[in-house]
């Protein structure tokens, strides 16, 4: 049999299967936003970290909110698996989200957004998510 028959065949199931996504969802400043659970290792209170803060990136200065003094109400660390940790507020939940909800950022979005972590926006009833690759 030729290889490359299979190869496509296996390929084709493995994306029929991807059909939803398990994402934590996190608010700062009131903008939801959403990041794949492959990402994080674990969610931590900032006062159970050992180092007093050293190493944490708060989520603004990786996503800035120009003109805005940023405010954290509930702050928990994200720490993803590339071992990098990323300030963000109120955790909310983690949601399985069917991937036909999520939708491409607009045209003129994708070329002006810095940096390009996020991906897309998901549309969960009447609110928007706005989905983020930390490891890009």
């Amino acid at each position: 049999m030729d290889t490359s028959t299979e190869m496509t065949a296996e390929n084709e199931g493995r994306e029929a299967q991807i059909d939803e996504i398990h994402i934590l969802i996190f608010s700062v400043m009131e903008i939801r936003f959403g990041v794949d659970m492959e990402q994080i290792r674990e969610v931590v209170d900032p006062e159970y970290i050992d180092d007093d803060g050293i190493n944490i990136i708060p989520f603004h200065e990786k996503f800035p909110f120009p003109g805005r003094q940023v405010t954290y109400q509930v702050p928990r660390i994200l720490c993803l698996k590339d071992e990098v940790r990323i300030m963000v507020d109120e955790v909310e939940e983690v949601r399985t989200l069917p991937i036909d909800c999520i939708r491409p950022l607009p045209d003129f979005l994708e070329k002006c957004r810095e940096p390009n972590a996020i991906w897309g926006a998901a549309l969960v009833g009447d609110e928007i998510i706005l989905l983020l690759d930390f490891l890009r």
